[in-house]
């Protein structure tokens, strides 16, 4: 039987990370392969979080591409991330706002043609968050 271990072969992709302010870090990512890390399924409410996993007590994390286009933004209040917004670059895509126990509570998705669909069901946690 032969056995590739596929997962061991993934590369993190290459980026900066700046600290802006107490309560702001941008990271930028300097290729395009970070795409594949926050592409969701508009069929799935996975959550495919950006790595590298900034963490901060309170604030902001933006990811950036290296023309300044957002991928994503993240809030953390006391180290818990509370909200996640995905951007196709410029637009939003899709809105999550977490309770303390790290579970969905809303979710917006931003359709073509400036639809919105909400989900406010709680949503079990997706993916783990550190605290």
């Amino acid at each position: 039987m032969l056995y590739i271990p596929a997962w061991g072969q993934i590369e993190m992709p290459s980026y900066k990370i700046r600290q802006d302010s107490l309560t702001h870090i941008t990271v930028t990512h300097i290729d395009n392969k970070e795409l594949l890390r926050i592409r969701t399924s508009l069929d799935s409410s996975i959550v495919q979080m950006i790595k590298p996993e900034i963490i901060m007590k309170s604030g902001v994390v933006d990811h950036r591409g290296l023309t300044g286009d957002m991928y994503a933004r993240l809030y953390y209040s006391d180290s818990l991330l509370i909200g996640y917004i995905e951007y196709d670059g410029k637009q939003m895509k899709r809105e999550l706002y977490f309770n303390a126990d790290g579970n969905i509570f809303l979710e917006k998705r931003y359709m073509p043609g400036g639809e919105v669909v909400t989900n406010n069901k709680i949503q079990p946690r997706l993916t783990k968050i550190k605290r």
